[in-house]
């Protein structure tokens, strides 16, 4: 559906591919583009190998541009100055922050070197048993946004690790190099054409040296073309909470597939905010405080970063540690991380220690410390204290931690997000990343128990649930979880979690109206249509109530 378009004599001038950078964080950053055909118009994210893309919706005029995608729940608005669109985006809600960003018209020399742009994969050859698979993403902008014209991230999915920043980079017809400053790591390779696809050969340096081929994706619309997997395409489970009387809740369940209540699910990052309760539980028993310094628990830490900063995802530790990346099994990349590497690694990642306001970066690297600082303040192991403080108050009577050897039949099969089936994971000293597997009756039971703190009031609960720092327009960074407040005022926490075969998200609202849980076996992010049903779901029971 177009607004309006126009075709108007003379508006040819305007005609082009713009770009710009929209600077996320201080260590991430994305390309935005806009293609003007006439009265066409489609939008680019290079970073993320979309190209060409048509929104849902847009207006063009000879003095502004404004264009929405529903898909991608994504706006941007700017006005033509010059050789320029000059506007802001905003993505997510009506409430989300908008973000300044100016476009610039690529001349005839950035044109010339678009062929460039794209999507480049390899195989990090780490052993001759094991392989890393690495993706490239190369966006072109002008040389007054990069002097290169060029700028990249590097991903890593089997270690869910995407958009590293790449500090430098350089690509002509017969060379690629690249350096990441985050990572410590460097590439150069030649140009080589093999079976009719270009792509470059060459050597990835980072602690030692190792052989890599990037070849370019075929096509720019990959992406684009891409077909999302459907909620529960190969299983799963969903619950839905809705409120009948103080601290009762209507309990509505779906399984897919062949699935049951048996069934047994990698939830991912939704174990953050249970290791945030732990941190809040013993901060109640007077064990530690949120501005204890790691250091006191890992010597060498840097000496800012405090349990309240690592629960915030405010320490500036990266998303990954540096170490985890050579060594790592990439179809079961946290198996290998003892708590030796841990304490090499701290001691090794020096921080911003002057920052007034502290920079929000997610971090697993953040948490898996934080796990293990728990359980040293409380001379016990991890899996002990999620016994004490979680899965036996919660009567969570089918969860565990997935660590290293140990045997999970009830397990589903994983599967990543083009269906194909993966291994499961473990975890080892990062296990407060994302370890906890769990079952449907088991995380409703854990939601039930959150609502039921909330409602009494409870000491630990009220200090998990403050807010520390507002992260966008729409949200608020608490301990472990994410606050955002609806259209009509009620705030409800949420977090998702994803490993190599996983999907899984946990909403409730604040005031116990409804809550709801997902849990899946395909590793697609659900977020934002999970979101949508935990609003719906409370509007729907309110109305109901109404009536």
């Amino acid at each position: 559906m177009y607004l309006m378009t126009f075709s108007i004599p003379g508006f040819a001038d305007a005609d082009g591919h713009y770009r710009g950078v929209l600077q996320l964080s201080e260590h991430s950053q994305l390309v935005f583009g806009v293609r003007i055909a006439g009265d066409e118009v489609t939008f680019d994210s290079p970073n993320q190998g979309l190209f060409n893309h048509a929104p849902t919706e847009f207006e063009l005029s000879n003095e502004a541009l404004s264009l929405y995608d529903a898909g991608m729940s994504l706006r941007f608005d700017a006005k033509f100055e010059q050789r320029q669109l000059v506007g802001q985006f905003r993505q997510g809600s009506e409430r989300a922050e908008a973000i300044p960003l100016t476009l610039q018209r690529l001349s005839a020399e950035d044109l010339a070197s678009l062929s460039y742009e794209g999507q480049y994969v390899g195989q990090l050859q780490i052993s001759r048993q094991q392989s890393l698979p690495l993706r490239l993403n190369l966006a072109r902008v002008t040389q007054a946004i990069a002097p290169s014209g060029f700028i990249a991230t590097l991903d890593s999915p089997a270690q869910q690790s995407f958009g590293i920043p790449i500090t430098r980079v350089e690509i002509n017809a017969e060379q690629l190099s690249f350096e990441s400053q985050l990572l410590g790591a460097r590439f150069v390779g030649d140009y080589q054409q093999v079976n009719d696809r270009d792509g470059y050969t060459g050597t990835f340096t980072q602690g030692r040296e190792f052989e890599l081929r990037l070849q370019r994706e075929d096509g720019h619309s990959a992406v684009a073309q891409y077909r999302s997997p459907e909620l529960g395409q190969h299983g799963g489970a969903l619950a839905k909470l809705t409120a009948t009387g103080e601290q009762q809740w209507q309990l509505e369940t779906e399984y897919f597939g062949d699935h049951d209540a048996q069934v047994q699910y990698e939830i991912g990052s939704v174990t953050k905010p249970m290791v945030a309760l732990i941190l809040a539980q013993l901060v109640s028993a007077e064990q530690v405080a949120l501005d204890t310094p790691l250091a006191h628990f890992f010597t060498g830490a840097d000496p800012s970063i405090t349990l309240a900063r690592l629960a915030t995802h405010t320490s500036g530790l990266p998303r990954l540690p540096a170490n985890l990346f050579i060594t790592a099994n990439p179809r079961n990349p946290y198996a290998h991380f003892d708590l030796a590497a841990l304490q090499s690694i701290l001691a090794a990642t020096p921080v911003s220690s002057n920052q007034q306001i502290p920079d929000y970066s997610y971090s697993n690297y953040a948490y898996g410390a934080l796990g293990e600082a728990l359980a040293i303040a409380a001379q016990s192991d991890l899996n002990s204290l999620f016994e004490t403080w979680v899965f036996n108050p919660a009567n969570m009577g089918n969860s565990t931690l997935a660590l290293t050897g140990l045997s999970l039949p009830d397990l589903s099969q994983g599967h990543d997000a083009s269906g194909e089936q993966v291994p499961h994971w473990q975890f080892d000293a990062l296990a407060g990343a994302g370890a906890v597997v769990s079952t449907l009756p088991d995380m409703v039971a854990y939601v039930r128990y959150l609502m039921t703190l909330q409602a009494d009031n409870d000491a630990a609960m009220t200090q998990m649930m403050t807010p520390q720092l507002r992260i966008a327009d729409c949200c608020e960074q608490a301990l472990g979880w994410i606050l955002q407040t609806d259209d009509d005022g009620a705030t409800f926490a949420m977090h998702s979690g994803q490993t190599g075969g996983f999907n899984s998200f946990v909403g409730f609202y604040l005031d116990g109206s409804a809550a709801l849980v997902y849990l899946g076996n395909q590793a697609y992010d659900h977020t934002q249509n999970l979101r949508r049903q935990l609003i719906q779901l409370r509007q729907t029971s309110l109305s109901a109530t109404a009536e």
